[in-house]
């Protein structure tokens, strides 16, 4: 939720995040660990354009506190 209030995925992505957080399409994220919530996020955002990533992963990296 805080990806959505913060601006750095658009309120229609929340759910599709949570969906691949609950079911994701890569066997290693099975498990819900932060990194597999991370890999959520980044699968659903692969469809950004190229503009929005460097604001995309700077934003997400500062919510889960990754330097």
């Amino acid at each position: 939720m805080q990806a959505s209030e913060f601006g750095i995925v658009p309120d229609r992505d929340v759910m599709p995040v949570f969906r691949e957080f609950l079911a994701p399409r890569h066997e290693e994220f099975r498990q819900s660990t932060r990194w597999s919530l991370y890999n959520a996020f980044t699968e659903v955002a692969k469809k950004y354009s190229p503009e929005k990533h460097g604001k995309f992963y700077s934003g997400l990296n500062s919510i889960f506190d990754v330097n």
